[in-house]
């Protein structure tokens, strides 16, 4: 889209160069369509990044002087562009930092101006006028949040405060990393329970948030209970399904299916729907959770449910192995493994017998791993791989053997670290 945005300004300076009548043409050269189709494919562009943002600042800087030359009766810019700029200006940074929200801000500012300016010209309000709406505000509440800067979420809510918008589900959802960093867990409910008492829906995602700051702080009970919620709710559904196809007639099924969706279930002060189950993000962080702080048995039974486990409709076939997964379950024996290399025999074997980081489990997730085509993995998690071997067995053959492996089924950019590793595990024994 940039690319062709960028040739049909070159075409235009040149037919101006030229002394081409331009004006003689019914439809100039860049329409407005155009204009409006490159903004639109630029805002769904991935990943974000600075150049993004200033890309898309210039096409709709020329859509905004395009509709004010023609006359189009339109704010300058709407209050959807708008927000993608705001959006975009939040974000690019590995980092967000006060200066990303005042860029932010910036254009907000400008945004308020635009609408003022409108409204003195026009005579109009309302959408005409552009005016900022609830995802103005929550997109700038969610940029300060991540800014973790106290003064800039101060005034981020006092702009939603100030304004005649009603807080969404999103808004409230957006400020969980800074309450659990302020307040903890309870901050975390707190939120929850707002959406509760507001008569807002949860969510799945909302629990995935539980979930991910349940993990942050190591509570694993906490992240078990609200995960084996959901998965009886998942049970009870299936079970719903399976009694109702066996029944004739469409309405029994129909009416189970509202008697269900009625019903809540109250876990760790969090009341949700018996209709939330889990979906591939609560899966992860529960595994994540598990395998981090050492309860390697109960995470492979979550990945062993996870796989075992059909996507809800219109996804269809069952849950996949994930990148994320594998990355925790790595990082995990390499945290926990214990080398029995020195070990007397008679203490390897019993140890062997207690612990579940050994090396069967770690072959089988291995060779599940050798499947994976999702991405090519990162310098990091080779070397935890190398690293969960060594620490299990103490094999430089076997080492040797995984290392080869990977370089065979993957393309490893052999920097740092893993330069170390080729010069040790590629020179002849």
């Amino acid at each position: 889209a940039w690319d062709a945005f960028q040739a049909l300004l070159a075409y235009e300076t040149e037919a101006a160069a030229n002394h081409t009548d331009i004006s003689s043409n019914p439809e100039p050269i860049v329409t407005s369509y155009m204009l409006r189709y490159f903004a639109h494919r630029l805002i769904c562009t991935r990943p974000r990044s600075r150049s993004l943002f200033l890309r898309l600042l210039s096409v709709l800087a020329r859509l905004r002087r395009d509709r004010s030359y023609y006359g189009v009766r339109l704010a300058y810019l709407t209050t959807a562009e708008w927000n993608a700029l705001i959006h975009l200006a939040g974000c690019g940074m590995r980092k967000i930092r006060l200066e990303t929200y005042n860029a932010a801000l910036d254009v907000f500012g400008d945004m308020v101006r635009s609408a003022a300016e409108t409204k003195a010209e026009s005579g109009q309000e309302g959408q005409a006028c552009a005016n900022p709406d609830i995802h103005t505000y929550t997109t700038l509440l969610n940029i300060a949040v991540k800014t973790g800067h106290a003064p800039a979420i101060t005034h981020a809510t006092q702009l939603l405060r100030s304004s005649s918008t009603t807080p969404t589900r999103v808004t409230h959802l957006c400020t969980i990393p800074f309450r659990q960093k302020s307040e903890g867990l309870a901050g975390v409910r707190d939120v929850l329970s707002t959406l509760e008492r507001e008569g807002l829906d949860i969510g799945i995602d909302g629990l995935n948030a539980f979930l991910q700051s349940a993990g942050q702080k190591g509570q694993t009970d906490a992240v078990l209970n609200v995960y084996n919620a959901l998965r009886r709710n998942l049970q009870e559904k299936s079970s719903a399904v399976a009694e109702a196809g066996k029944e004739s007639g469409a309405e029994s099924f129909t009416g189970r299916t509202v008697k269900d969706t009625e019903d809540v279930v109250s876990v760790e002060g969090i009341t949700f729907s018996k209709s939330l189950v889990p979906d591939e993000a609560t899966y992860t962080f529960s595994i994540q959770t598990l395998a981090y702080h050492g309860d390697l048995l109960r995470a492979l039974q979550v990945f062993t449910d996870m796989l075992s486990t059909r996507r809800a409709p219109p996804k269809t076939g069952f849950f996949q192995p994930s990148y994320a997964v594998f990355r925790a379950l790595f990082c995990a024996y390499a945290k926990h493994g214990y080398k029995m290399e020195k070990m007397p025999v008679f203490a390897r074997r019993l140890y062997a017998r207690q612990t579940a980081w050994d090396w069967d489990r770690l072959r089988i997730i291995l060779e599940a791993f050798f499947e994976l085509e999702e991405r090519e993995p990162s310098e990091r998690m080779v070397y935890w791989i190398i690293e969960s071997v060594r620490k299990v067995t103490g094999s430089e053959e076997l080492q040797r053997d995984v290392w080869a492996r990977l370089n065979q089924r993957f393309r490893i950019r052999k920097g740092g670290r893993l330069k170390t590793m080729a010069n040790r595990y590629e020179s002849p024994l």
